[in-house]
């Protein structure tokens, strides 16, 4: 009856000896879990800051072009052009007499 008392005392000193080793393996990949994340993480708050650049850039842009406008000002206005004989003969004969031109 001694031998199956210490072997029964021998499988749950292993039963144990296995379970903490099992925990330890857990805690390390949930240690190395939280480590990845915490790294996704921090890249992922760059990434967010970067973005906000962008949209600060985007926006300035658009304010820009906005009130860029296309005004007239300054530009000359175009010659009238000068109709030679030759195409108001050309304008007549074909019927295209106008007041204005």
């Amino acid at each position: 009856m001694e031998k199956l008392e210490e072997k029964t005392e021998e499988k749950k000193e292993e039963s144990k000896e296995e379970a903490v080793e099992e925990t330890k393996q857990l805690v390390a990949n949930a240690e190395a879990i939280a480590k990845r994340m915490e790294d996704a993480n921090v890249k992922q708050a760059e990434l967010i800051e970067q973005q906000k650049a962008l949209d600060v850039e985007r926006a300035k842009f658009a304010a820009e072009k906005a009130l860029g406008g296309n005004a007239e000002a300054g530009k000359e206005a175009e010659p009238p052009k000068e109709e030679t004989a030759a195409e108001y003969k050309d304008r007549v004969m074909a019927g295209n007499i106008d007041e204005n031109s």
